[in-house]
């Protein structure tokens, strides 16, 4: 048995073999680059602050009709600000002691 395991010659190496050895840790170091790339991309990726966030939501309500955009101001004053809500619901239901849109756009950006 020992004989026949000697007789086995492996095959000797292809022309071609070093090039393709080389060419596939090209793309394994490639492949290695990219994903550490995303990873601190991910990481070192300015993110944007709640400041920002509201500023940027209060400017899309701009396109709203004004009653829809009084309910959306008065929710986002109820659900960020109940304190500053609690002020001014009072006036929400009197005759004549309407709050206008510009007041409540004001106490939103003010109190949000």
């Amino acid at each position: 048995m020992l004989a026949g395991l000697r007789d086995i010659d492996l095959p000797a190496r292809e022309t071609g073999g070093v090039i393709a050895e080389i060419c596939i840790l090209i793309g394994l170091a490639g492949l290695a680059g990219l994903l550490v790339a995303m990873v601190l991309w991910l990481f070192l990726m300015p993110r944007p602050t709640a400041a920002q966030q509201h500023k940027d939501e209060l400017a899309s309500l701009a396109a709203l009709p004004e009653e829809h955009r009084r309910v959306v101001l008065l929710h986002l004053l109820r659900n960020r600000a109940p304190e500053h809500y609690a002020k001014i619901k009072d006036r929400l239901y009197l005759p004549g002691a309407e709050l206008s849109l510009q007041e409540l756009e004001s106490e939103v950006r003010r109190s949000v």
